[in-house]
């Protein structure tokens, strides 16, 4: 595995990752090793297709239709 450096990071910043490292019982260096990883994942193959956007049409289809969305809210 590499190693990266990132330089100037805020000192706010790095004493905010500090201690959500350490709530989470874990290094800076763990706890950024694992962000990410996470972070690589969901930025992975992320394009939106046509497909996504026809489900999306589908699902919001009648959020302009005021009867629904009226008995959405009762």
């Amino acid at each position: 595995m590499a190693d990266v450096l990132i330089r100037n990071v805020d000192d706010d910043d790095l004493h905010a990752i500090d201690t959500i490292a350490a709530r989470q019982g874990m290094s800076r260096n763990e706890f950024l090793r694992r962000e990410t990883h996470q972070m690589v994942r969901r930025h992975d193959g992320e394009s939106i297709t046509v497909a996504d956007l026809r489900v999306s049409l589908s699902l919001t289809s009648d959020v302009l239709n005021e009867d629904i969305m009226r008995g959405a809210w009762e």
